[in-house]
């Protein structure tokens, strides 16, 4: 069923964009114009996950925040939904739909910045994604010693990647090696081994050559 709702909304956000656009649409809208099952069962993330089902997710999503009632009750749904980004691999072709869940746990985190959350509650949401994106803009698939030159190529698209990669490399920036996060432009870095490692990995992307069309 996840997969038919998966399509039916994709098929929404592309048709009815003008009326609806895609960051104000709620789950309840789409269930009333499409008739569709009550799908928040106990398991729902989860399936989520499992099917690759990312515009589910962010519905859902969306659902919860119009019923969260307050800074904390909004926490908790975007602690759910980061959680779920972290284990979510969409499917080759469908790579923008993870930048949709990403921007919604942006949105999120900000408003709550904004109501005055902790900056270390903050900074222990942004330091669980980066691992996943870093995997997602991965040139080749299969792990190990070789993984660089013998892995199976990525399915998913370059320009993905590179965004990805950069993306991830930005997050690590902003969360200290303490574990507070940077605030302000103006404050002085004091950055995670995993940090200098990722810059360290996208500066090399200069002297590949299927990057350097996009660089």
């Amino acid at each position: 069923p996840l997969v038919v709702t998966e399509t039916v909304i994709e098929s929404y956000f592309v048709h009815c964009e003008n009326s609806y656009p895609v960051l104000s649409v709620s789950w309840r809208t789409l269930r009333e114009r499409f008739h569709l099952s009550d799908m928040m069962f106990d398991n729902f993330v989860s399936h989520c996950i499992a099917e690759s089902c990312p515009l589910n997710l962010y519905l859902y999503t969306t659902h919860l925040l119009m019923r969260a009632d307050g800074p904390d009750a909004r926490y908790s749904v975007v602690s759910m939904l980061v959680d779920a980004a972290s284990r979510l691999y969409p499917k080759p072709g469908e790579e923008g739909k993870m930048l949709l869940i990403w921007s919604k746990i942006f949105d999120i985190l900000l408003d709550l910045h904004h109501t005055g959350i902790r900056s270390s509650a903050i900074a222990s949401m942004l330091k669980q994604l980066p691992t996943t994106m870093l995997k997602l803009a991965e040139d080749r698939e299969s792990g190990g010693l070789f993984n660089n030159w013998f892995g199976k190529k990525s399915k998913y698209g370059l320009e993905f990647r590179l965004s990805t990669r950069l993306l991830a490399t930005f997050l690590l920036y902003q969360v200290n090696k303490d574990g507070s996060l940077r605030v302000s432009a103006g404050t002085r870095h004091n950055l995670t081994s995993d940090a200098g490692k990722s810059m360290d990995s996208l500066r090399s992307l200069v002297h590949n050559r299927a990057y350097l069309a996009h660089i």
